[in-house]
C-alpha cells in the first residue's frame, strides 16, 4: 500500500502487474551530450557506477552508484552525462498500466538487492537456455517490490537523509546546491522543505554539525587542534573553525578546554543542534 504523502495508506494498494520489455547494459560517452526524453516507456536504471543526471520538471535528478531510478511511461526530461564520471547502468524497459504517480524518481538500494535482481534479470535474457517470460516478471516484480519499500524508507525522515549525506560528505567543502544534487531534489525546493520540518536552514544545520564534531575531537583527546580537526570536518582553516564554534557556542576554545571538562564537552555538542 503507498500513499501520495506520507508513505502508507490501507486504501491505496500497489499492483504489481509490470511486464518486462527488454533489458540492457549502458555506459555513456566520454564526450558531454545532452538529450531530450519524450513519449519513452516506463524504465527501471540500476546504477553500477558513475553520475546520472537529468532535469525534470523544476527538479534535477541525481543518481550514483548505488541508486536506482524510475521514470514513469512519458516523462519529459533533459538527461546530460558526465565525462569525468561516466554512466554505467542496467536499464530495464517496462510496461507497467499501474504505476504510482507518487512514488520517487530515485531511491537507494541500501541493501544491493534492487542491483542483484537487476543483474539475474540480465543474466537470464542471455542464457542460451531461455527461461519463461513469466520467470524475469517474478524477479522484476520483486525488484519493485524493493523499490517502493525504499521510496517509504526514504520518505520517512529527509533529516535522516542529510545526516546521510553528511557521513559520507562532512571533510569536503559544500553547497546547498550539492547538497540538494545528492539527495535528488531541486535546491530552493530542498531548502524551504528543511527549514520547515527542522526551523533552520541546511547549511546552518551542516555548520551546527562541523562544530558537533569539531568539539567531539577536542573532548576525546588534548592532542586534537583545530589546525587538524578543521580538513577533517570539511572547513578550510582553523581561524574559521575558531569562528565557527565562537559562534555556535559563544565561547572561544580557551574558554572550552579550561571551563568545560572533557566529559561535558560531548553533551554540550549534541545539545547544538537544538539550540541553534
Amino acid at each position: 500500500m503507498y500513499d501520495t504523502n506520507n508513505g502508507m495508506n490501507s486504501n491505496v494498494p500497489i499492483r504489481y502487474t509490470a511486464q518486462l520489455d527488454g533489458v540492457y547494459f549502458f555506459r555513456s560517452t566520454k564526450e558531454r551530450k545532452v538529450s531530450r526524453r519524450e513519449g519513452e516507456p516506463a524504465m527501471v536504471i540500476v546504477m553500477l557506477g558513475g553520475i546520472y543526471s537529468a532535469l525534470w520538471k523544476t527538479q534535477r535528478i541525481t543518481a550514483k552508484g548505488g541508486d536506482v531510478v524510475c521514470w514513469h511511461q512519458g516523462d519529459l526530461r533533459i538527461e546530460e552525462n558526465d565525462p569525468a564520471q561516466p554512466t554505467r547502468c542496467l536499464v530495464l524497459n517496462i510496461r507497467w498500466k499501474d504505476h504510482p504517480e507518487s512514488l520517487p524518481r530515485v531511491v537507494r538500494d541500501a541493501a544491493g538487492l534492487m542491483r542483484m535482481l537487476a543483474l539475474r534479470i540480465f543474466a537470464m535474457t542471455k542464457d542460451p537456455l531461455p527461461s519463461p517470460v513469466e520467470s524475469w516478471n517474478v524477479y522484476l516484480h520483486a525488484l519493485l517490490a524493493e523499490y517502493v519499500r525504499m521510496s517509504l524508507h526514504r520518505a520517512k525522515s529527509l533529516l535522516d537523509r542529510v545526516n546521510q549525506c553528511l557521513e559520507e560528505h562532512l571533510a569536503e567543502p559544500f553547497t546547498l546546491i550539492d547538497m540538494a544534487r545528492w539527495i535528488g531534489l531541486e535546491r530552493h525546493y530542498f531548502g524551504q522543505r528543511f527549514k520547515r520540518e527542522t526551523g533552520m536552514s541546511p547549511m546552518r544545520y551542516v555548520r551546527a554539525q562541523r562544530v558537533q564534531h569539531a568539539l567531539g575531537y577536542l573532548a576525546t583527546s588534548p592532542s586534537w587542534t583545530l589546525r587538524k580537526i578543521a580538513p577533517r570536518i570539511g572547513v578550510p582553516d582553523e581561524i574559521q573553525l575558531r569562528r565557527l564554534i565562537r559562534q555556535y557556542t559563544g565561547l572561544g576554545i580557551r574558554d572550552l578546554k579550561g571551563r568545560i571538562p572533557p566529559e561535558e564537552i560531548l553533551p554540550f555538542a549534541q545539545s547544538l543542534t537544538r539550540w541553534t
